[in-house]
């Protein structure tokens, strides 16, 4: 039987630049505070250090905008689809800006 939850949420990520090292520890501080709400981290071929139980890797995507983004978009709902039972998915990409 699926674990179910009534709102699965898919964070489309990167782990390249220090920013979003960051960012991580603030957002991994938040995750499943809701039992009733599961976060899930997507991760191409650079994942984090560590990866938990957040955090889907999917090492044979490479990490680029296209087709890297609709690519990880598409297996992590595959994923989702296969193991978990939800009222309703919802998915953003984190992109930060810096120079």
């Amino acid at each position: 039987m699926k674990e179910k939850y009534k709102l699965i949420v898919l964070v489309l990520a990167s782990y390249d630049y220090e920013v979003y090292k960051k960012l991580r520890k603030v957002q991994l501080e938040y995750y499943n505070l809701n039992p009733d709400v599961r976060v899930f981290m997507v991760y191409g071929d650079i994942p984090p250090e560590n990866p938990g139980e957040n955090d889907l890797v999917f090492n044979d995507i490479e990490e680029n905008y296209y087709p890297g983004m609709i690519t990880k978009t598409i297996r992590a709902m595959e994923y989702i689809e296969e193991n978990y039972d939800y009222d309703f998915l919802f998915y953003y990409i984190v992109i930060i800006i810096h120079q």
